[in-house]
């Protein structure tokens, strides 16, 4: 089971309007470039992206040029001329329509459709709902909102068993030492 990110971050019936790729956070040298961090499980999509939507307008900004570094991407943007403009854009989202996501396969969900999802036991008892997702590496990890607290509980085959989107909910096991 695996997420990829999008704008929504909050329990949602219906899809974003646009996707989130990525997070600027830093403006590099003086001439308006970017630096963003990914947010997204296709990296070289930035490659090809000829408009992004930054923050939380509907205006397209042009992407003029794109490196891309195994950790992130650095963006020249159209009218970003100076690193004050670039700094300015410090911690707001870089998306995209949503029509134009990436297609995912079997197993994979975006995190949209994720957080607000029921978490229910094999036997169906409620354990609370899908808060967060986060990206660690080896394996995602479901951040679960229940009337106990926060539970962490990793996206594996062994703990998550089904995800059902159209039930709103997500069967696990809880495993010994979580809860």
């Amino acid at each position: 089971m695996s997420s990829t990110s999008t704008a929504s971050l909050q329990p949602s019936a219906s899809a974003p309007e646009y996707i989130v790729i990525g997070r600027i956070t830093r403006a590099h040298g003086l001439g308006g470039q970017v630096v963003v961090s990914f947010e997204t499980a296709w990296p070289r999509r930035f490659l090809s992206v000829p408009r992004v939507f930054v923050g939380d307008t509907n205006l397209p900004v042009g992407v003029a040029a794109v490196r891309l570094t195994p950790r992130y991407a650095l963006l020249s943007l159209i009218g970003v001329e100076t690193r004050r403009d670039a700094e300015n854009l410090r911690g707001l989202w870089v998306k995209l329509p949503a029509a134009e996501a990436m297609k995912l396969g079997q197993g994979e969900f975006f995190v949209h459709q994720i957080v607000g999802l029921a978490v229910v036991t094999r036997a169906g008892d409620l354990i609370g709902h899908v808060q967060d997702v986060l990206f660690t590496g080896a394996n995602d990890v479901y951040v679960i909102r229940t009337a106990a607290g926060e539970m962490l509980l990793p996206a594996v085959e062994d703990v998550i068993h089904e995800i059902i989107l159209d039930e709103g909910r997500m069967v696990v096991s809880v495993p010994a030492g979580i809860g």
